[in-house]
Protein backbone atom coordinates (compact mmCIF):
# COMPACT_ATOMS: atom_id res chain seq x y z
CA UNK A 1 0.00 0.00 0.00
CA UNK A 2 1.27 3.83 -0.18
CA UNK A 3 1.49 6.21 2.91
CA UNK A 4 -0.93 7.39 4.95
CA UNK A 5 -1.87 10.20 2.18
CA UNK A 6 -2.97 7.83 -0.31
CA UNK A 7 -5.87 5.07 -0.37
CA UNK A 8 -6.22 1.73 -1.60
CA UNK A 9 -6.74 3.06 -5.68
CA UNK A 10 -3.72 5.19 -4.95
CA UNK A 11 -5.91 8.38 -5.07
CA UNK A 12 -5.27 11.07 -2.71
CA UNK A 13 -5.81 14.28 -1.61
CA UNK A 14 -4.00 16.01 -4.72
CA UNK A 15 -6.47 14.18 -6.77
CA UNK A 16 -9.22 15.79 -5.26
CA UNK A 17 -7.73 19.28 -5.41
CA UNK A 18 -6.23 19.12 -8.91
CA UNK A 19 -10.17 19.51 -9.74
CA UNK A 20 -9.54 23.26 -8.54
CA UNK A 21 -7.29 23.54 -11.67
CA UNK A 22 -10.07 23.26 -13.32
CA UNK A 23 -11.88 26.17 -12.59
CA UNK A 24 -9.02 28.39 -11.94
CA UNK A 25 -9.12 29.81 -15.54
CA UNK A 26 -12.74 31.12 -15.43
CA UNK A 27 -12.12 33.33 -12.09
CA UNK A 28 -15.88 31.56 -11.46
CA UNK A 29 -16.20 31.99 -7.42
CA UNK A 30 -19.61 29.51 -8.12
CA UNK A 31 -17.87 27.18 -10.17
CA UNK A 32 -14.98 26.58 -7.21
CA UNK A 33 -17.61 26.39 -4.61
CA UNK A 34 -19.03 23.71 -6.14
CA UNK A 35 -15.31 21.82 -7.44
CA UNK A 36 -14.72 22.30 -3.91
CA UNK A 37 -17.46 20.31 -2.21
CA UNK A 38 -17.39 17.94 -4.96
CA UNK A 39 -13.97 17.70 -4.25
CA UNK A 40 -14.61 17.50 -0.23
CA UNK A 41 -17.23 14.44 -1.16
CA UNK A 42 -14.35 12.54 -4.06
CA UNK A 43 -11.74 12.43 -1.38
CA UNK A 44 -14.32 11.08 1.69
CA UNK A 45 -15.61 8.55 -0.81
CA UNK A 46 -12.14 7.35 -1.96
CA UNK A 47 -10.97 7.19 1.77
CA UNK A 48 -14.42 5.89 3.10
CA UNK A 49 -16.80 4.12 1.82
CA UNK A 50 -20.04 5.07 -0.02
CA UNK A 51 -21.69 4.34 3.05
CA UNK A 52 -19.64 6.87 4.83
CA UNK A 53 -20.91 9.11 2.00
CA UNK A 54 -24.77 8.42 2.68
CA UNK A 55 -23.79 8.99 6.46
CA UNK A 56 -22.67 12.29 5.91
CA UNK A 57 -24.78 13.63 3.09
CA UNK A 58 -26.08 16.38 4.66
CA UNK A 59 -23.14 17.82 6.12
CA UNK A 60 -21.91 17.85 2.54
CA UNK A 61 -24.85 19.50 1.29
CA UNK A 62 -25.26 21.89 4.00
CA UNK A 63 -21.76 22.96 2.49
CA UNK A 64 -23.25 24.00 -0.54
CA UNK A 65 -24.89 26.85 1.31
CA UNK A 66 -20.72 28.23 1.64
CA UNK A 67 -20.86 28.47 -2.43
CA UNK A 68 -21.50 31.94 -3.31
CA UNK A 69 -24.59 32.34 -5.88
CA UNK A 70 -23.65 34.05 -9.27
CA UNK A 71 -23.49 37.56 -9.56
CA UNK A 72 -26.16 37.93 -12.38
CA UNK A 73 -28.66 36.15 -9.81
CA UNK A 74 -27.79 38.07 -7.14
CA UNK A 75 -27.96 41.69 -8.51
CA UNK A 76 -31.59 42.15 -9.05
CA UNK A 77 -32.21 40.93 -5.72
CA UNK A 78 -29.80 43.18 -4.17
CA UNK A 79 -31.40 46.40 -6.02
CA UNK A 80 -34.58 45.54 -5.17
CA UNK A 81 -34.00 45.18 -1.59
CA UNK A 82 -31.76 48.24 -1.18
CA UNK A 83 -34.85 50.41 -3.03
CA UNK A 84 -37.20 48.62 -0.35
CA UNK A 85 -34.50 49.60 2.54
CA UNK A 86 -34.33 53.00 1.42
CA UNK A 87 -38.54 53.58 0.72
CA UNK A 88 -38.65 51.89 4.42
CA UNK A 89 -36.60 54.40 5.88
CA UNK A 90 -37.95 57.58 3.92
CA UNK A 91 -41.83 56.30 5.14
CA UNK A 92 -40.73 56.07 8.80
CA UNK A 93 -38.40 59.01 8.97
CA UNK A 94 -41.41 61.32 7.36
CA UNK A 95 -43.66 59.84 9.97
CA UNK A 96 -41.39 61.14 12.28
CA UNK A 97 -41.54 64.35 11.18
CA UNK A 98 -37.87 64.56 9.26
CA UNK A 99 -37.88 66.37 5.75
CA UNK A 100 -36.76 63.87 3.34
CA UNK A 101 -35.47 63.88 -0.25
CA UNK A 102 -35.05 60.26 -1.80
CA UNK A 103 -33.86 60.14 -4.95
CA UNK A 104 -34.06 56.80 -7.47
CA UNK A 105 -31.65 56.42 -9.65
CA UNK A 106 -31.58 52.68 -9.38
CA UNK A 107 -34.38 50.36 -12.36
CA UNK A 108 -35.22 53.95 -13.27
CA UNK A 109 -34.42 55.79 -17.05
CA UNK A 110 -34.77 59.22 -15.14
CA UNK A 111 -34.07 60.23 -11.66
CA UNK A 112 -36.85 60.48 -9.89
CA UNK A 113 -36.73 63.42 -7.16
CA UNK A 114 -39.61 63.38 -4.41
CA UNK A 115 -39.83 65.99 -1.90
CA UNK A 116 -42.54 64.93 0.75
Amino acid sequence: MGSNTEDIWGYGPRASLGRFEIALPFHNPTLLGLIAVAAVCMTTLARRSAATVRTLRFSFGFLLFLVPLPVSWMTPIIVQLQLLASSVAVELLQRGGVGVLMRRFVGEDEPDLTAR
